[in-house]
């Protein structure tokens, strides 16, 4: 979890739910500690990095239409293996040469961990 205000403020949540009037230590609400739409993603450069350096780069559960966030799995270099795993995968472009496991994220990552291992 992370303050609303403070986004430097995060917080390892040992309980199930979050709600209303849980508040960080400068007494302002806690949210989850994701990117909502419409919000800038967190370290955008340093996650392009490396990307572009990534020998391999796996997407679960994504459209990819998504920006900014999905100009990382586009910015991969060539030689780059890309999977994409989702049950109900977006209809891909020929060229983004991501190899799509259609499946739930448990299941997609074991099949995926399998044909890696062989």
């Amino acid at each position: 979890m992370r303050s609303e205000k403070y986004e430097q403020l995060v917080y390892d949540w040992p309980k199930p739910d979050l709600n209303i009037g849980d508040l960080c230590e400068r007494q302002t609400q806690l949210r989850p500690h994701v990117v909502w739409f419409g919000e800038e993603v967190p370290m955008m450069e340093s996650a392009l990095h490396v990307a572009a350096n990534a020998d391999i780069l796996i997407v679960i559960g994504t459209s990819l239409n998504m920006y900014p966030a999905a100009n990382i799995a586009f910015s991969v270099n060539q030689g780059c293996a890309k999977y994409l795993i989702d049950p109900n995968p977006a209809q891909m472009n020929e060229s983004s040469n991501f190899k799509v496991i259609q499946a739930g994220a448990e299941e997609g990552l074991a099949i995926l961990v399998t044909k890696l291992m062989a």
